[in-house]
């Protein structure tokens, strides 16, 4: 079954009641969310506190609401685990050049990712450094804490 603009926006409403922190994983791949479901699921998730795992893997999200996205989930601190991989080439997500900022602020704030799954996203040998970047950093930090520990 593929998430209408309307299941998103009802999704939306969900996540954003008091009941709405039940959800822990919300599995949203293969859909064609675009990029108006994938904001306004961005908006919704940025205010859960108890989402933990989203997948938005191959849901035809180009770089500009790519970027959007990543900038609503740096706000939210519960996520840990986020897809939003190509899968087998089919409903491309893009993680190109445009949104490359707004993933390393993404990244930046929320050193408490521990899955990002980016397969198959033209992320390219920029994108990469910027990951390998941030991952360095974040060993440094690690090591200087327990350092003075």
């Amino acid at each position: 079954m593929r998430a209408s603009l309307n299941c998103a926006m009802a999704l939306k409403e969900v996540l954003t009641l008091d009941t709405g922190g039940m959800i822990i994983h919300l599995d949203l791949s293969n859909n064609f969310l675009g990029d108006t479901g994938s904001r306004i699921i961005a908006k919704a998730v940025k205010k859960s506190l108890s989402l933990v795992s989203l997948d938005l893997s191959s849901n035809c999200i180009l770089a500009p609401a790519m970027a959007y996205l990543f900038r609503k989930l740096k706000q939210n601190y519960s996520l840990t685990d986020l897809r939003v991989k190509t899968i087998n080439g089919i409903n491309d997500n893009n993680v190109t050049n445009e949104a490359l900022n707004a993933l390393q602020e993404y990244l930046e704030d929320n050193y408490m990712t521990s899955i990002l799954d980016l397969e198959g996203t033209l992320l390219h040998d920029k994108g990469l450094k910027i990951i390998l970047n941030i991952l360095g950093k974040v060993a440094k930090e690690q090591t200087e804490i327990k350092e003075k520990a």
